[in-house]
């Protein structure tokens, strides 16, 4: 039984890319949800039940961090960066979610995993170092 929904069109990605994530968030009657303040996390394991600190890639964003982020509107980026991507090995299967946390004065935060799946890795060609000056 999956934890939550699989990512939509996350299924195949590349070791060494920038992969960025885009994340709506409406009400039932289509009318944008605010988002101010919340916080995302995003993790690739090779074995999901590992501990994070085995996470081939983990990040943590707040809404805000990217420069498209638009929180009155709903929308935030997860980006995962070209260098955190080169800790995966290419034709490996991982498995991956993302979870949301809201703050609550005095509370702990309303966490909630929105999405979790498998994307299948693919090798890359180019050597990343060539392109950077």
């Amino acid at each position: 039984m999956a934890l939550a929904p699989a990512l939509p069109n996350f299924t195949d990605i590349t070791r060494g890319d920038t992969q960025r994530v885009k994340l709506v968030f409406k009400q039932a009657d289509n009318s944008p949800i605010d988002i101010t303040g919340w916080r995302f996390g995003m993790t690739l394991k090779a074995v999901s039940t590992d501990l994070d600190a085995a996470a081939a890639v983990q990040v943590f964003t707040t809404v805000g961090d990217d420069d498209e982020d638009d929180a009155v509107n709903g929308l935030v980026f997860i980006q995962l960066e070209s260098d955190d991507m080169e800790a995966v090995v290419g034709g490996k299967p991982y498995s991956y979610d993302i979870q949301r946390a809201i703050p609550r004065v005095g509370k702990p935060p309303l966490v909630k995993t929105l999405f979790a799946g498998r994307v299948a890795v693919a090798e890359d060609i180019t050597d990343v170092s060539g392109l950077v000056p």
